[in-house]
């Protein structure tokens, strides 16, 4: 059955209810749906919400949920169209105003409190009545499952687990009744406002004032009369009033003590309903209180003490039978199950109740169908089962709704049949919560207590059904019971033993209960309602002294410094973690403590009850233990004004023992598939927006995109920042291959490559590539997962995790098997858990330089492993001690990891290219034993072709040009002179001159009147010619402009020097062409008779010579103030 109790509230009675909220519409009659004009809490009464307790209440309407609905059926047309409209069309049960029996006696009003039974075949169906052939065999699922007027059943609404119905008496049972409180319903908070006073007067047969309309306000029903609440006068016929409505109960319960609260015999359980109309109690299936029809308020006690059924007019309105009553009928819940041909094993054989220990579901059905009265009244004090189960969560602790799980009996070895029968299953709800259940003989789905579990195995494997699409899918988990016994069978609580490979932890809790008498240590007795009583957790210390033990796994466990002696201690314990007993079912006193720290198995009352062992014996073993304490006169904890006035009370007197009852959840963790991207200019390093990557599906896993119209997976855009989250559908990344492209950005140079993604259970993993292209992967840690919260803190209780080591790795493919291998030279990077405050799970680098590794080829991860050593978080203290030793094992399945791809883009080379500005063409005049004045020397420029003239500023239909050095430089220290100029300033190229070659040849221009050895007037001049060929290559991919410079002293190739340039902004080295001249007589020539022939060197006849000394000339240029202009990246022509 849907609907069934959240396990979070650890215990078994629910009451549901979903909200569907439709557009343009209100709830039927409700427009004001909690508001009040003013502050109501003076006027309203507390309510709770037991643990377990599931409630399901519903709306229905005929000709519209805000339409009146309790138009008088005196016509035969009013008859037809009412009788077929909404939550009335095509069933045989109607709902309206004095129907007078339109259809069947059963839409006809009984006339007193007598039931019109029959109606109902005598079990459940599919989870929900079914109805006889009196109502054609119709099952009555329509009127209580999930579906609404949106989803296939018109004139319904659906809320699902509704709170705060219930109050609590002093005798330990839960009730309502709406002769004392009005219950309002709020569909904004999900929950029902009791007002202190009953609301609402009979204007029917019962004249009972006090009714029960939960879709009515009490700014509807009261009005203010000075401090207090007055009836406005609204009666139960109404037309104001929403008249119809359902509700469904649950509530799965165990038989102790013989039907009684407690060992002694103390009060007895019973189960008790007044109300009209339509009403049916079902037991495991079985119907077991028949209350159908229109009728007066009728009533029902189920004694489970002696398992018997009274149906009675409940004439003094007290809900239970008694002499004054007068009885409709009677009979035991074991002759419902004979009648209904039931098993009855779960029964005593020499009575009608059921054995001790045997669990139970308790399915209430509940109809208001006339536009009449309307009374309610519910009491019970049934005994709740523990619940144990799952929490389904992402890595944040977010719950994941639509899990299943199927857990299945194994041995010791885990091995498992998947055809065991009747297996225990279960789906998770929207909070990520599940129980485990098992189907009953009524096909039912219904709670399992451990004690069940722990008897048929003390092995289990848990599997996931399947996994939520996005998500890693999670290994098996392997489950033990913590006592296995020699049968086979196991006790105790339920543990995980893999959870380091699977990040599944099985969170422990302890509900202690205790009577309504407490003893000290010393035979004292107390009642409990005369004082506040609480528990507070100890842990073992030195010398075997007990220390209390507060907060939590996020913040983590502080260990007080004081002893359980120390009662000052006590008290600030108590006050930091609030475990207050508070009244429970059957009178006693209970209180539940959720978060347990440290090891389950390693607790006192563990140890005892394992070994059978006695209580001193245990504690001599145990690392903690609970303890429990009184203070008399108080209320609360901040009530205890002297904590001397504590004393500790004795959980283990004989007969009056506290009973302690062990549950767990199982926090199970699915890691959400993240994989995210950051697009920058490669230049610049800044961000680019509006970048488009498509992803496509690479179903042979080849690296190459698939073709297809189903190819493309999804189509993503950069947000403003340059970053993407890569996804396949929404924010969800599903497992599978893929390979991402990108759109290059007009502008921008197409380089990047297609990029590689798998994603499946062991998460995200992306090749970067070649190491020379512009993609990069970047990979961290992550968080650690929600469910593993218990290990992270630097505490004094378990800080396994709090210091971690992540080893760079690589595998040469994916998703083969190869192995992954260390990377050779690629450092550990260390972490430890950074407390937030916020409940996330961050780690931070402990060396905050190293917090990621960024892989620049091929696949990539960081294998994580728990590092022993502590690396401190700030607080100076050291618990390394209190970790346990994971050796090499590795935690990968529990962080999430972070990946992120980074996508560089050059942008394209825009342009022409100004040989002046990126390169240069420098004449350098060296003049050994005089100054150099101006004018003094020229040089002659000749361009092979008109191009090439035009090109360096030769006048039309001119190819030669002569320029000369300006201004006077004189000579420097080592008696040599000299200048420089530049040429070709006006030379600039484009892509249309991509493929050409230009040509040019520049010598010093030589006087007239020089002699065959070029002197003249004592100067000797340079007869180098130099060849100077520019060629231009344009690359349209790229804009890219090059110009390759070749220089060649007279003819001599092996002379050659060549120089690049190019529009892309990088700096390139001048070309420079060297001329030497002398004063003849401070160069005497070499004379033949030592092997020269009398001349001056030339400066071409010995280029090395001349290269070598360029950066000298040049440095000397510069000095000398010449016109030499190196040129650099970004100069101005």
């Amino acid at each position: 059955m849907w609907g069934r109790a959240l396990f979070g509230r650890g215990m078994l009675f629910a009451l549901a209810c979903v909200a569907f909220v439709i557009a343009g519409t209100t709830a039927a009659y409700a427009a004001s749906y909690g508001t009040w004009e003013g502050d109501t809490a003076e006027y309203t009464v507390p309510g709770v919400s037991p643990r377990g307790t599931t409630i399901n209440l519903f709306d229905y309407w005929l000709t519209g949920d805000s339409t009146k609905d309790n138009q008088k059926w005196t016509s035969d047309a009013v008859k037809q169209e009412l009788s077929e409209a909404g939550i009335n069309a095509s069933h045989e049960l109607k709902f309206g105003n004095q129907m007078g029996g339109y259809g069947g006696a059963w839409n006809k009003w009984t006339g007193s409190s007598n039931p019109r039974s029959g109606l109902v075949e005598s079990t459940l169906h599919d989870g929900y009545p079914q109805g006889t052939d009196i109502l054609s065999n119709q099952s009555l699922a329509y009127l209580f499952d999930g579906t609404d007027d949106t989803s296939g059943t018109p004139g319904k609404r659906v809320y699902r687990d509704v709170n705060d119905l219930l109050q609590v008496d002093d005798n330990g049972y839960y009730y309502y009744s709406s002769k004392k409180n009005f219950a309002q319903y709020n569909a904004d908070t999900n929950d029902f406002t009791l007002y202190n006073r009953a609301g609402i007067k009979s204007n029917g047969a019962s004249g009972e004032n006090g009714q029960f309309f939960p879709f009515d306000s009490g700014s509807e029903v009261f009005t203010v009369n000075g401090a207090a609440l007055e009836p406005s006068g609204i009666v139960s016929t109404s037309n104001d009033l929403n008249h119809f409505f359902g509700m469904s109960m649950s509530t799965q319960f165990v038989q102790r003590y013989g039907g009684h609260t407690s060992e002694d015999g103390g009060t007895t359980v019973t189960y008790n309903f007044s109300g009209d109309d339509d009403v049916w109690i079902y037991i495991d299936g079985v119907l077991v209180g028949d209350l159908g029809g229109l009728h007066d308020a009728a009533s029902i006690t189920i004694d489970f003490s002696t398992g018997g059924i009274v149906i009675y007019e409940d004439k003094d309105g007290d809900n239970e039978f008694n002499d004054g009553d007068q009885k409709l009928s009677s009979t035991t819940l074991k002759d419902c199950f004979k009648s209904a041909g039931a098993s009855t094993d779960a029964f005593n054989e020499d009575n009608s109740t059921f054995k001790d220990d045997t669990y139970h579901t308790l399915d209430f059905f509940y109809l208001e169908r006339g536009a009449v009265d309307s009374n309610m009244s519910l009491r019970y004090n049934l005994m709740s089962i523990p619940e144990s189960g799952i929490v389904k969560v992402d890595q944040a602790g977010t719950g994941i709704e639509n899990i299943g799980f199927t857990l299945y009996p194994a041995d010791e070895n885990y091995d498992y049949d998947e055809n065991t029968a009747n297996p225990v299953h279960g789906t998770t709800t929207k909070d990520g919560e599940m129980v485990f259940t098992y189907q009953n003989a009524a096909g039912q789905d219904v709670p399992i207590a451990l004690e069940q579990l722990g008897l048929r195995s003390a092995y289990w494997v848990l599997v996931e059904d399947k996994v939520p699409n996005g998500y890693r899918g999670g290994s098996e988990i392997h489950l033990r019971f913590s006592t296995v016994n020699d049968n086979g069978s196991g006790e105790g609580v339920l543990l995980v033993s893999n959870q380091w490979e699977t990040g599944a932890y099985s969170q422990p809790h302890v509900t202690a209960i205790a009577g309504a008498q407490v003893t000290d240590m010393d035979n004292q007795t107390y009642e409990a309602a005369d004082g506040v009583m609480f528990a507070v957790v100890m842990q073992k210390g030195e010398n075997d002294r007990w220390h209390p033990v507060t907060g939590n796994a996020f913040d983590g466990w502080n260990v007080a410094a004081g002893t359980e002696d120390d009662k000052n201690a006590v008290l600030e314990a108590a006050k930091a973690d609030g475990y207050v007993f508070a009244l429970g079912t059957g009178g006693g006193y209970e209180v539940t403590i959720e978060n347990l720290p440290g090891d389950i198995t390693t607790y006192a009352h563990m140890i005892q009850t394992r070994d059978n062992l006695s209580v001193d014996d245990a504690e001599a073993q145990a690392a903690y233990t609970v303890r429990y304490y009184y203070c008399a006169n108080a209320a609360s904890l901040d009530e205890i004004t002297n904590a001397s006035n504590i004393v500790q009370i004795n959980p283990n007197v004989e007969g009056d023992d506290f009973q302690r009852i062990f549950s767990v959840t199982l926090n199970i963790p699915n890691i959400k598939n993240e994989l995210s991207l950051v697009k920058t200019d490669a230049t610049s390093g800044e961000p680019m927006p509006e970048v488009e990557f498509k992803l496509y599906k690479d179903a042979d896993r080849d690296g190459q995109l698939d073709t297809g119209q189903d190819a493309v997976v999804h189509t993503m855009t950069t947000d403003e920042q340059g970053r993407l989250q890569v996804t396949t559908d929404g924010d969800i990344l599903a497992d599978g291959s893929y390979v991402l492209v990108e759109t290059t950005p007009d502008g921008y140079i197409e380089q990047t490559p297609s990029i590689r993604i798998e994603v499946g259970d062991d998460g995200v993993h992306v090749n970067a590539g070649t190491a020379d292209d512009n993609v990069t992967v970047e990979t961290g840690i992550g968080e650690l997962v929600y469910s593993m919260n218990g290990f992270a803190a630097n505490d004094q209780v378990d800080p396994t995790l709090h210091d971690v080591k992540a080893q760079p790795q690589a595998r040469e493919s994916y998703p083969d098997d190869a192995d992954w291998k260390d990377i050779d030279g690629a450092a550990e990077l260390h972490y430890h858990y950074n407390n937030t405050g916020d409940n996330s799970l961050d780690y931070v680098a402990t060396d905050s330089a190293h917090a990621s590794y960024t892989a620049q080829a091929g696949w990539s991860r960081l294998n994580v492993q728990q590092c022993l050593n502590d690396h401190g978080d700030g607080t100076g203290t050291s618990n390394s001690d209190k970790k346990q030793n994971l050796g090499g094992q590795s935690l990968n399945a529990l962080f999430t990891g972070e990946v992120t791809i980074h996508v560089t883009n050059q942008k394209k080379y825009e342009g022409d290219l100004s040989y002046s500005a990126e390169g240069d063409l420098t004449i350098v005049k060296h003049m050994r034993g005089a100054d150099i004045k101006d004018g003094q020397f020229s040089f002659k420029v000749t361009a092979a072709s008109d191009e090439a003239a035009a090109l360096i500023g030769i006048a039309d239909g001119q190819r030669s040009e002569v320029v000369s050095l300006k201004g006077d430089t004189p000579m420097g220290d080592d008696g040599v002179a000299t200048a420089g100029m530049t040429i070709f300033n006006d030379m600039a190229f484009s892509s249309d001159h991509d493929g050409k070659t230009f040509t040019y040849t520049v010598e010093e221009v030589i006087p007239e009147g020089a002699d065959a050895r070029n002197r003249l007037d004592g100067i000797v001049y340079d007869d180098t010619v130099y060849t100077v060929e520019v060629a231009v290559d344009y690359d349209d991919a790229t804009g890219k402009l090059t110009a390759t410079t070749t220089v060649v002293a007279d003819g001599d190739e092996g002379s050659a020097r060549t120089y690049v340039y190019d529009n892309t902004g990088a700096e390139h080295e001048a070309a420079v062409l060297e001329f030497e001249n002398a004063v003849e007589e401070q160069t005497p020539p070499e004379l033949p008779s030592t092997g020269g022939d009398g001349n001056l060197p030339r400066t071409g006849d010995d280029m090395p010579a001349v290269v070598g000394g360029i950066a000298l000339a040049a440095a000397a240029c510069i000095a000398g103030g010449a016109l030499l202009a190196r040129r650099r990246a970004g100069a101005q022509r």
